[in-house]
């Protein structure tokens, strides 16, 4: 049997019997639930754990998630919800995009996102559950999420709970939503903590339902596959759950063609400027100076007395501490010390009362502070 996430092969590495096959729920009158035993394989790759499907392939069509009878703990809470929900809209905070919910049932989460997300869509493959969401008042695509899935928009958050455990080819879905994001765009994927389930011997987390049992390590994997990155992940002990914060990266223009973007926009930025001086003299400034060749550099500042009439690389002036006279004599400032941008952009403009253009690097873009 080939892993799902990485297509390695597996091994054997228990029968897990007597399993509850279906969904356990209330009934009117004694019964017995069917069980059944399920194979469970693990992979020397990724350490990815998976069973064989077994379900119908219709099975999920008419799932009915919620029903009064339901005995089924999925953790899912408001409260928990709207945690989730949150930290997503922080992350995407400058993101366009539409905010879309895998498997969104009867649209419990889509209540919440639309309260923080322009517009909101769910997938979901149950009817009955699509129906209930309609009625609320939301927009849903009934359906699986897999290759052949498209959205009419693109995505800029998605949410995926208790779903990716559920899915034959997770990897092909996973792919199909990155494919589908904007650059930026971020995701949480929420799944059982499989490693820890089969560690603790925990049975009544083995299922018909959920074919894969992710670790922390083979869910990561699954997300790099994909080609997302991951931004957080997160452990939930008393539900057994783990969290993935993922995030699609820009395209790469490779080190060298982002050196010389860099320098190009520098320049740009300063054309035009006839006193320029330099803030910071530590670490990063020897990497900075070679984008500053041509322009014509008046003062190497820095807070540091300590540093004064030393050299960095690739400037033939030497460090001066920062005087008011220094600092207001200057067109332009570029800020080299860049992990202290804010502190001392606000410095300068605060303290110093300094009006002209100030140049920084920020997230590998150069960025411009100007009161014009």
């Amino acid at each position: 049997m080939k892993c799902r996430i990485c297509d390695s092969t597996t091994q054997l590495l228990e029968e897990v019997t007597e399993c509850i096959d279906g969904h356990a729920s209330l009934q009117n009158r004694p019964y017995q639930i069917n069980r059944t035993n399920m194979e469970v394989y693990k992979c020397d790759s990724c350490l990815h754990m998976q069973s064989h499907y077994e379900l119908p392939k219709s099975y999920y069509d008419g799932y009915d998630l919620y029903s009064e009878s339901e005995q089924t703990y999925y953790g899912l809470n408001e409260k928990k919800i709207e945690e989730r929900i949150v930290k997503l809209r922080g992350l995407a905070e400058y993101t366009r995009g539409q905010f879309v919910d895998v498997g969104c049932g009867r649209g419990d989460t889509l209540d919440i996102a639309m309260h923080y997300f322009d517009k909101c869509i769910g997938i979901e493959p149950s009817e009955k559950e699509c129906q209930k969401a309609i009625l609320k008042g939301h927009k849903v695509m009934k359906g699986y999420l897999d290759a052949d899935t498209t959205f009419s928009d693109e995505i800029g958050a998605f949410y995926s709970s208790m779903v990716f455990e559920h899915l034959e080819a997770p990897l092909d879905a996973l792919k199909q939503l990155s494919f589908s994001m904007t650059e930026e765009g971020v995701g949480l994927i929420n799944v059982p903590h499989g490693e820890r389930i089969y560690r603790k011997g925990l049975f009544h987390q083995f299922i018909s339902e959920h074919i894969n049992y992710y670790t922390p390590f083979s869910l990561v994997q699954l997300v790099y596959l994909a080609g997302l990155e991951v931004i957080e992940m997160v452990e939930h002990k008393d539900l057994i759950e783990l969290d993935v914060y993922v995030r699609k990266p820009i395209k790469s223009m490779g080190v060298n063609a982002t050196k010389q973007y860099l320098k190009d926009r520098v320049q740009d930025l300063l054309r035009g400027c006839q006193r320029v001086a330099v803030w910071g003299a530590g670490n990063k400034s020897h990497f900075y100076s070679p984008l500053i060749e041509g322009i014509r550099i008046t003062s190497l500042l820095d807070s540091n007395a300590g540093k004064a009439g030393k050299y960095i690389s690739g400037l033939d002036i030497p460090t001066e501490k920062a005087t008011d006279s220094l600092v207001k004599n200057s067109d332009a400032i570029i800020i080299f010390a860049s992990t202290y941008n804010k502190e001392i952009i606000h410095t300068l403009r605060n303290s110093w009362m300094y009006s002209g253009k100030i140049v920084f690097f920020e997230d590998n873009e150069v960025m411009v502070d100007d009161l014009e």
